[in-house]
């Protein structure tokens, strides 16, 4: 017999969990018959110190068996481990562990910020930080939200395997925010920055496609908590220190399409603005995070009746187009999307309705891998993908 599938909150060691009491769950797997459990015990750690011991029970409960002990503690890891005896005498042990977040959105240190762009600026804001560390790190978490959609690089690295955070609820009732495990990242001189799109706060979409259902400007909140090997640890945080400049994402919409230019000069940077925003708002992150979950190939490229190049996946996916080419120095590629050919094969957005769902993308005259920045295509993704590109 055997322990697996141990789950905390039904994830395996989640970290930035802000459930106070979580509950535990597990499997028994046996190559024997008519197994049953008949006794478990768990029993909570941190830093080696047992804070929860339920003793030997008799019981064949294995979901949802709840936390009973002291209150938990906030960016605290805890370990985890059950042990279960069963009806054949048999004896079986597993570990795993659990990581709290800030357990409220009021214990967050950091300062809402955004930007103080003209109101016709299309470009996403990309607020930035420089700070140096100097001992030698032992953990590093990022807690961050933001009003509109972003996405987080250290030291030009993305920060986690998820899209679209922190996903799409009414803000005005609740705002998810999520926890990254930065171990490794930090160097002694770094760069963050916090790269914010108008998403689901700001965006167009809707049956209408109008902007500015949630609010008129995007913002963001971030804490980078670092604890070093001495025991001592610090929270970088967003507040005035920051500053904020736009890059090579020059528009940026769900419904609309991305305009990502490989060219664009980089811009001196100016100073952020404070943001005001309701932080007992704010919880943890509790949807399912988006993740590529599959790589398809297109399966054929099609020149329809009317001179299109189109690139033909087969089937309807929610996902995004990711090309790899040479171009020349300033030469535009366009990617439109749709769902269908017409009944003459040729191409055929009209489903889409309003939603245009054209990308652009400007070569810098080397190779690149191009695709929408973090917008990986809210519709279902397009049977059919037609592109262009023009000559610088």
């Amino acid at each position: 017999m055997k322990i697996v599938d141990l789950r905390t909150e039904y994830r395996e060691n989640p970290v930035g969990l802000d459930i106070r009491k979580p509950r535990f769950s597990w499997k028994l797997v046996s190559e024997e018959q008519n197994v049953r459990q008949t006794v478990y015990r768990i029993q909570v750690t941190t830093d080696g110190n047992s804070i929860w011991d339920t003793g030997k029970l008799e019981s064949d409960t294995s979901i949802h068996v709840e936390y009973a002990g002291p209150d938990l503690a906030a960016s605290t890891r805890y370990g985890v481990q059950v042990e279960v005896w069963d009806n054949k005498e048999n004896h079986a042990t597993v570990q795993g562990s659990f990581e709290t977040g800030l357990l409220n959105g009021t214990n967050f240190k950091a300062e809402w910020i955004t930007h103080c762009f003209p109101a016709e600026e299309t470009a996403c804001p990309v607020f930035l930080k420089e700070f140096s560390v100097s001992k030698t790190v032992r953990t590093a978490r990022i807690y961050a939200t933001a009003l509109g959609v972003y996405e987080i690089r250290l030291n030009g690295v993305k920060v986690g395997d998820t899209y679209f955070a922190p996903g799409w609820t009414n803000y005005r009732k609740r705002l998810q925010y999520q926890t990254y495990n930065t171990d490794g990242m930090l160097h002694e001189q770094n760069r963050w920055e916090i790269i914010v799109g108008n998403g689901w706060y700001k965006g167009i979409f809707g049956f209408t496609c109008t902007p500015n259902h949630y609010g008129d400007r995007v913002a963001a909140l971030a804490e980078l908590h670092i604890t070093y090997t001495d025991g001592t640890s610090e929270i970088i945080s967003t507040d005035t220190s920051w500053k904020v400049a736009t890059g090579s994402i020059r528009s940026s919409e769900i419904y609309m399409g991305e305009t990502i230019d490989s060219c664009y000069p980089k811009q001196e940077p100016e100073q952020v603005d404070f943001f005001s925003f309701d932080n007992n708002r704010i919880i943890a992150q509790e949807s399912e995070a988006v993740r590529i979950t599959e790589r398809l190939a297109a399966k054929a490229l099609i020149t329809t009746l009317a001179g299109e190049q189109v690139l033909d996946f087969a089937q309807i996916l929610t996902g995004f187009v990711q090309i790899k080419v040479k171009g020349k120095l300033g030469q535009k590629i366009t990617i439109r999307h749709a769902e269908v050919l017409d009944k003459e094969g040729n191409f055929y957005p009209d489903t889409l309705r309003q939603a245009i769902s054209v990308d652009h993308f400007i070569c810098n005259g080397e190779e690149q891998i191009l695709s929408r920045y973090w917008y990986r295509h809210h519709f279902p993704g397009g049977e059919a993908n037609s592109y262009t590109h023009d000559e610088a």
